[in-house]
């Protein structure tokens, strides 16, 4: 997500009044609209989608951060999003020539016990 799409997420969301934000069912409801209006726009049935880790994080900075000293969720219900938020952290990924010489080596590894294990056999 670029960063003028975040902004107005952001925007979109702040213009909604302050005191409806605090309201768990109303934030549920505008995601899940959300997520409907998604769905259509890409001809998908309703189940059929996923929420990308961007749309997460924002969610969590949106609905914790205002509120966080005052949250006591005994119910561990908003676990997967404060857990997301908090304690997943992308990394960088590998370049493709280590992934290719972690490959070969493998196989190479992989050849070497095939033919022990063959002469082993071969000699029965």
């Amino acid at each position: 997500m670029d960063n003028q799409s975040h902004n107005q997420i952001v925007s979109f969301i702040w213009s909604i009044a302050d005191d409806c934000l605090r309201d768990v069912y109303v934030l549920g409801t505008i995601f899940e609209e959300l997520i409907r209006r998604f769905n259509e726009e890409n001809d998908e049935e309703a189940g059929e989608h996923f929420t990308p880790r961007d749309v997460v994080e924002l969610m969590a900075d949106l609905i914790f951060k205002p509120v966080a000293d005052k949250i006591k969720d005994t119910t561990y219900s908003v676990y997967e999003l404060s857990f997301t938020k908090y304690f997943y952290k992308p990394v960088q990924l590998r370049p493709l020539a280590e992934i290719v010489a972690d490959l070969k080596a493998l196989e190479q590894e992989t050849k070497g016990i095939l033919d022990e294990i063959l002469m082993e056999g071969g000699g029965q």
